[in-house]
């Protein structure tokens, strides 16, 4: 008997798992060709933001095509597939069966696409992939004549428009892509100008918050494996020339520290102790009573000269990369450059090249759109797509760029410091600008190394660790933690004397001097 978790259903028998794998086994070439593209995205990541992987409103494929809630919206995908048919391929009837009937040829191609085994029927799958395929083209296509012309309705075709926004993000999720094969058939029966897709390129350019990196043809497009490998690509180009996919040593990852701080010995101290005993010195009518709290503000002074603030000063670990407004101290400024590989840092001139990054709270009239919900599901979906489809051996360059971001971004004052530098654009407010970064960090660590960010992150650490600023306050931290437990116990027991004498000057009243008559 078949366990309860066997792939074999009632619709899906071991007789059909046998005929299909027979027929790929015997198509040499496809077999070789197996290669996963859209992914299904792993529930420790899906946990962190679940709407940014999950469609909302409209499903592609058959990941999702079946659920309940999304397939309210099927006539509007048969409405978008039935316009594009009339538009680009004719409004014969036997022109949509000629597009099944190809598809059912390419089935196999298609099931070999997708991670999870499709347990659809050959007929279902072909019919459902034809008006999705249609229908995802036919919205990419509107939505970039909208982003030309915005005072055209996009989807005329149907009755009450729904939410710009909502389609696009879920045309750019990852678990919606569909494969590249299926667009090209379905490109192929299409007449003049929608025999092909170009305007995927146009389309990406006008939502990608990051500028293109590099040219890709129209004869090319056929080589990536959906819209989103060729958005990937558009911004993160393969490295040419040897030694791009070196390694280099490089710092922990972000949430990580440069020292470890489970060693109790290596603790912070507690100030509570210090700021009681200052509070308490205040309150003395002694005139040195005020002294320490007069030598604490001095020596802070100092630090402040050095540029060292209390709050360096006291936080005893330092993150993997210094914080924008940090390296702005220490005289480092910002400068644009093309794309992500080419971010670098020149000790010399202390610049560090980072690419420009557009970031708005609404959509911006110059782009399809650009909010930061729509920019956080690219971003996202982005680093899914490069972790999930590359392996050990290869670098995660677009991974590592909003690692790096992260890094530079701790708070406001760091976003504010990349938009005065014009290395972040956009309306987005600092705050959220921060928030949305340090989100991005709970997502994947990179598995390998992207030389060229690791270059410019290792120069950083090594220039800003030599700084004046940063070797005093090693230097004063190294003494002063070390015997901070010492000045805890003095502190305290100090304290504790001038709490005696208080009360034994206020019962004797030793403020009051005697004077005697001559």
């Amino acid at each position: 008997m078949l366990s309860s978790k066997s792939i074999f259903t009632s619709s899906f028998s071991e007789q059909k798992w046998v005929e299909e794998t027979t027929a790929i086994m015997k198509n040499t070439k496809q077999a070789k060709e197996v290669l996963v593209s859209v992914f299904e995205i792993p529930k420790a990541l899906r946990s962190v933001n679940p709407e940014a992987y999950t469609p909302q409103l409209l499903a592609f494929g058959p990941y999702h095509h079946f659920k309940p809630k999304l397939y309210q919206m099927q006539r509007f995908k048969v409405a978008a597939s039935t316009k594009a048919q009339s538009e680009w391929l004719g409004d014969e009837d036997e022109t949509f069966d000629q597009l099944v009937a190809k598809i059912k040829q390419i089935q196999l191609s298609i099931r070999t696409c997708y991670q999870t085994h499709l347990d659809i029927q050959k007929d279902t799958l072909a019919l459902l992939m034809a008006i999705d395929g249609l229908a995802f083209l036919k919205l990419v296509h509107s939505s970039l004549s909208y982003y030309k012309n915005p005072r055209k309705n996009p989807f005329d075709f149907y009755g009450q428009s729904p939410d710009l926004d909502m389609i696009l993000r879920d045309i750019l999720m990852l678990e919606n892509q569909i494969p590249m094969v299926l667009l090209i058939a379905i490109a192929e029966k299409c007449h003049e100008p929608y025999n092909n897709l170009q305007y995927f390129i146009e389309f990406i350019e006008a939502i990608s918050p990051l500028q293109s990196a590099t040219k890709v043809s129209a004869s090319e497009i056929g080589n990536y494996k959906h819209l989103l490998d060729l958005f990937y690509r558009l911004i993160c180009p393969k490295e040419d020339g040897p030694g791009s996919s070196d390694q280099v040593e490089i710092p922990m990852p972000c949430d990580e520290k440069v020292e470890n701080s489970s060693n109790s010995s290596d603790q912070a101290p507690d100030c509570s102790v210090f700021k009681k005993f200052l509070a308490s010195l205040s309150n003395f009518q002694f005139r040195f009573a005020a002294l320490p709290e007069k030598l604490l503000k001095l020596v802070l002074a100092s630090l402040e000269l050095l540029g060292i603030s209390a709050q360096d000063f006291f936080d005893k670990d330092r993150a993997w990369i210094p914080t924008a407004s940090q390296l702005v101290t220490t005289g480092v400024t910002f400068s644009i450059c093309e794309g992500i590989k080419d971010i670098k840092f020149h000790k010399k001139s202390l610049v560090l090249e980072l690419p420009v990054i557009t970031l708005n709270a609404k959509r911006d009239p110059g782009k399809i759109l650009s909010s930061k919900r729509t920019t956080e599901v690219i971003l996202r979906n982005l680093i899914a797509f490069e972790s999930l489809s590359k392996d050990r051996s290869q670098s995660l360059p677009f991974t590592r760029y909003t690692q790096l971001m992260n890094g530079l971004i701790d708070n406001a004052k760091d976003a504010t410091v990349l938009k005065n530098a014009h290395i972040i654009e956009g309306d987005l407010a600092s705050v959220e600008i921060a928030n949305l970064f340090n989100g991005l960090s709970e997502t994947i660590e990179p598995k390998d190394r992207d030389i060229n960010i690791d270059k410019a992150i290792k120069k950083i650490d090594r220039y800003y660790d030599n700084t004046l600023r940063v070797k005093t306050n090693k230097l004063l931290k190294k003494y002063i933690y070390s015997s901070w437990r010492f000045l805890t116990v003095l502190v305290s027991f100090l304290l504790l004397a001038m709490m005696f004498l208080e009360t034994f000057c206020g019962f004797y009243e030793c403020n009051k001097t005697v004077r005697y008559k001559s």
